[in-house]
């Protein structure tokens, strides 16, 4: 993989984490009818469930 490829897949990769963090931050709150902000990060366990996967797909 050329240089070129490697910094174009990293910025693309760090722009989608970015996006399903926003995505998921703002279904979660919706979800329970208001944010929580004391607790910015969602657990394993509430990624796992609001994606539908288990908490081992989350956590790879």
């Amino acid at each position: 993989m050329s240089q070129l490829e490697e910094v174009v897949r990293f910025i693309i990769r760090d722009e989608v984490r970015r996006a399903v963090r926003e995505e998921v931050r703002a279904a979660l709150a919706e979800a329970r009818g208001a944010v929580q902000p004391d607790n910015e990060f969602l657990t394993v366990k509430d990624a796992a469930s609001l994606a539908q996967v288990s908490a081992a797909t989350v956590r790879a």
